[in-house]
């Protein structure tokens, strides 16, 4: 075999494995007493997506499809001024929909 016929080999089930289609994570942002955050920037920085909070609080993040295999970890952030930012790790599944909240508590003056 040529080295391209090798590289075409081994790289095929990895291409294969990475492909998929677009996942849906949706969730809510609150604060500690409960109330929705409005406003919020949910983001997924290596995939430089994000997407901001409606007035109830919660969003939708389309991430697209081909680019994480089943099984990656990615770590989702939301944060906003006056609020203390918070992340998760969130773990890809071939389940097109995952969920993912935050409780966010305000920011104070020694922060």
């Amino acid at each position: 075999m040529t080295r391209l016929t090798w590289f075409a080999a081994l790289a095929a089930p990895v291409l294969i494995a990475a492909q998929g289609a677009p996942v849906l994570v949706t969730g809510r942002v609150t604060s500690g007493a409960g109330t929705p955050e409005a406003g919020v920037t949910v983001r997924i920085e290596r995939l430089d997506v994000s997407t901001t909070t409606g007035i109830d609080g919660s969003y939708r993040l389309k991430l697209p499809g081909g680019y994480i295999p089943a099984g990656a970890t990615l770590t989702i952030t939301a944060a906003r001024d006056g609020l203390k930012p918070g992340s998760a790790s969130l773990r890809i599944t071939p389940a097109p929909r995952l969920e993912q909240d935050f409780v966010l508590e305000r920011t104070t003056a020694a922060d």
